[in-house]
């Protein structure tokens, strides 16, 4: 499920939890593009590094126009590190 990509989404819904998640641009009228898949000790902590243009990989989202973010709650780091390949693989984002 696609959450917006608001701070009101990110501090209601992102999970304070480890795991994967994606930005991307999508929506009625709007294109879709995958922008980024990150992997996180706490997925919500990340979302709002990112959305407030703190990450290192902020200048490369926001230039993309992000609107919307998923994630998937993955405890393991080893299972974390492969489900962040896998989403790298499906999504083939544009931003690393």
């Amino acid at each position: 499920m696609q959450l917006s990509l608001s701070k009101s989404d990110i501090e209601s819904h992102a999970p304070n939890v480890a795991g994967v998640y994606l930005v991307c641009r999508s929506g009625p009228g709007v294109s879709h593009l995958d922008i980024y898949v990150g992997r996180s000790e706490n997925i919500a902590t990340s979302l709002r590094t990112d959305y407030e243009k703190a990450s290192d990989q902020s200048s490369c989202i926001w230039k993309h126009r992000p609107t919307h973010h998923a994630c998937e709650i993955v405890w393991w780091e080893s299972a974390r590190i492969k489900r962040h390949q896998q989403w790298i693989g499906r999504y083939r984002p544009i931003c690393d």
